[in-house]
């Protein structure tokens, strides 16, 4: 039997991975900004270390839980008020990459101290690294959040990791920074990888637009979105595929209160999980049980269904009008059936809507 890696599907479990859940997110930024502070403190203080210990680590925690992990978290929190549509947990697990690369560079940034005892370097060190950190938050907002607010949402983490150092940063290095003329200089670096940013993105988007007429940028930034499952805008208004007619059939099973609702849509559940489609059991079926309490049963069609919706937000359109229908029927649209000991009724109706 030949290995199963071999085959293309082994590849798309990459694609089903999950973000870890919020809790361990947080915990996993303060602990990074924990770790990050006791290293930065015994690179200041290496030959104070041994008369007093104790105090140098509680030192080095809290100024990391304070310099680094909070900042962090307050822009996790701005950035998920600011696009609500996001899971929060996709928004940590970003912000674990961030704080990892912060927390780099403050470490690096007190061991070239210990050595050079240079404020000039270590002021330079920390404009450099959160102008670094507002290049990679554009970079992955245009692919990952979509162009909306981009900027906006680079903007946020560095600027709070400055307003939490200008008076915390005497914990670690005392630079005593002078807060009109630091900021300055900070959003004149940020400026410059902006306009890196948007080479790079040139660079990217100009080989697709060239041979297929289409944003590079865009075909990223949707294939993302669509591993993430309904993360960003989700809207491929790229001019890809054909609006169809797709019949949605249901079957309502109705004691005193709504009981099962069968649904089975026109559509071609794959390519495989996490994309198009195959997100549909998981979204229609959460509608049924969280609105209505009732059992949910997505079913398939017959194998030669050959309409695939391109995203997720297509989906979201066949969950509206499969909601619309279920609020418009009444009572005297079923049919009163008796089995067993309770009554059932059903409604079996279809809706025809329109897809890309």
């Amino acid at each position: 039997m030949p290995d199963e890696k071999r085959f293309l599907l082994h590849y798309s479990d990459y694609f089903t991975k999950n973000a870890p859940n919020n809790s361990t997110s947080i915990a996993l930024i303060s602990l990074i900004g924990i770790i990050a502070g006791i290293l930065s403190i015994t690179a200041l203080h290496y030959n104070e270390m041994e008369h007093d210990l104790a105090y140098a680590l509680a030192n080095g925690m809290s100024a990391g839980l304070l310099i680094i992990s909070l900042p962090a978290l307050v822009s996790a929190a701005i950035i998920k008020l600011i696009k609500r549509r996001i899971y929060l947990k996709h928004i940590l697990m970003i912000f674990i990459m961030s704080t990892i690369a912060y927390s780099f560079f403050l470490v690096i940034n007190s061991a070239i101290f210990f050595f050079l005892k240079s404020y000039i370097i270590a002021y330079v060190v920390i404009l450099l690294a959160n102008a670094s950190l507002f290049g990679f938050w554009f970079i992955v907002s245009r692919f990952v959040i979509g162009k909306r607010h981009a900027t906006l949402i680079a903007l946020i983490q560095p600027t709070l990791n400055f307003l939490f150092y200008i008076p915390l940063g005497k914990y670690l290095i005392n630079l005593n920074l002078p807060f009109w003329p630091a900021a300055i200089k900070l959003y004149s670096g940020m400026f410059i990888f902006l306009i890196i940013g948007y080479i790079f993105l040139y660079i990217v988007d100009k080989p697709a637009k060239k041979s297929l007429n289409i944003s590079g940028v865009e075909i990223f930034n949707t294939m993302i979105n669509q591993w993430l499952y309904n993360m960003g805008t989700l809207n491929f208004s790229l001019g890809i595929g054909t609006k169809r007619d797709i019949i949605i059939k249901s079957l309502i099973l109705k004691g005193k209160k709504l009981k099962a609702i069968f649904v089975e849509p026109g559509i071609h559940y794959g390519p495989f999980a996490g994309t198009g489609g195959a997100n549909a059991t998981e979204y229609l079926g959460g509608i049924i049980l969280k609105r209505y309490g009732a059992n949910p049963f997505i079913l398939h069609g017959t194998v030669n269904h050959s309409n695939n919706p391109v995203s997720t937000s297509e989906i979201g359109m066949i969950g509206k009008e499969l909601e619309k229908e279920i609020n418009n029927i009444g009572e005297e649209n079923f049919e009163k059936r008796h089995m067993a000991a309770w009554g059932l009724v059903k409604q079996e109706h279809a809706k025809r809507l329109r897809l890309r």
